[in-house]
């Protein structure tokens, strides 16, 4: 798991602290909503369909960067490349 973390992360230059920080709000994501799934299906006499809606908005996240987003390129960080040229 660790290593997908720094996988995420990775040139991400002057964006990283950005970057983690959506990164945990997203691993966050995976505990908050089913919470609030579940207070929808309460507040709504027991209706589970309609609460799938929040939904909507996670599943177009990922389907920009399916689509889109993993073709975004971010010029390689010059710190983490002068290390790497260093240690061969």
């Amino acid at each position: 798991m660790a290593r997908h973390l720094a996988l995420a992360i990775n040139k991400l230059g002057r964006f990283t602290k950005t970057g983690s920080a959506l990164l945990v709000m997203g691993i966050g994501g995976g505990a908050i909503i089913p919470l609030i799934y579940a207070g929808l299906v309460d507040s709504m006499d027991g209706n589970r369909q309609l609460p799938y809606a929040i939904m909507i908005p996670c599943y177009l996240v990922i389907l920009y960067f399916a689509a889109v987003g993993h073709k975004k390129v971010f010029p390689p960080d010059k710190r983490i490349t002068k290390i790497s040229k260093g240690l061969s």
